[in-house]
């Protein structure tokens, strides 16, 4: 289905920066929104689906197909800067993902910010209810953001996760932040993964709050993994000036 997705981002993204023929019912939800523009609600039915062609007039089917409507936010000089897109049922136990807001940047058209909502199915198997992917200035992907379920939070302590990327798309590190209670339960607030170009794990760096520091002498840890997955080193740092080492 990621080829799906893919395909339905862009098609979504060529109507709302180059248009495309009057294919759904409208109707304006705002006459001022907190962009300075109208607030407009795109309704598409199947009929209006069969109308809807791509930049070389060919009809677009399946992709689109997928869109029950759009929330558009105009600003002041009646660009969309921002899209709501709502998904079929169908498009929605595929994808997992049953609305997305698009931010545009209509000056260089491009996307700044997609923000996914997935299916409450989903978000129950896998913990993550939503999810927001940043991107530079060139389109790609720089990092993403993931919030956890209330059961999951609960289950783990974890309340957000992000991930980032370099410029060919891989992982360079996973970062997570922990609830108030599970802090004041274990002492460490951030834990940072690293990762080389192998996906492999480098390195894991976690985070201590003051009353972990001034109780065990340390505010910072770095446990270093070699190629084959062993872990060779953790060092242990207070406000940066090393004072524990221990080799494996």
């Amino acid at each position: 289905m990621k080829a799906g997705r893919i395909l339905l981002s862009l098609v979504i993204l060529t109507i709302l920066f180059w248009g495309d023929v009057e294919a759904y019912k409208t109707k304006v939800i705002s006459e001022k929104n907190e962009f300075g523009g109208k607030t407009v609600e795109k309704v598409y039915t199947p009929e209006d689906v069969k109308n809807i062609t791509d930049l070389e007039g060919r009809p677009i089917k399946d992709a689109e197909s997928d869109v029950t409507k759009f929330i558009d936010y105009y600003d002041s000089s009646n660009e969309v800067v921002k899209s709501e897109v709502f998904f079929t049922d169908k498009f929605a136990d595929e994808s997992k993902i049953r609305r997305t807001i698009y931010f545009l940047d209509n000056n260089l058209k491009k996307m700044t910010k997609e923000e996914n909502f997935y299916t409450d199915k989903y978000a129950d198997e896998s913990g993550v209810s939503r999810g927001i992917v940043y991107f530079d200035s060139n389109g790609k992907k720089t990092n993403a953001e993931y919030y956890h379920t209330g059961k999951y939070t609960d289950k783990y302590g974890i309340v957000k996760s992000i991930r980032y990327y370099d410029s060919q798309g891989k992982t360079t590190k996973k970062e997570q932040f922990f609830t108030d209670k599970y802090t004041n339960e274990n002492g460490v607030y951030r834990f940072i993964k690293y990762f080389n170009d192998n996906d492999k794990r480098t390195k894991e760096e976690a985070f201590y709050t003051d009353k972990y520091a001034v109780e065990n002498g340390f505010n910072r840890g770095i446990a270093y993994w070699d190629s084959d997955g062993r872990e060779t080193k953790e060092e242990y740092y207070m406000n940066d000036k090393l004072v524990k080492t221990i080799n494996r």
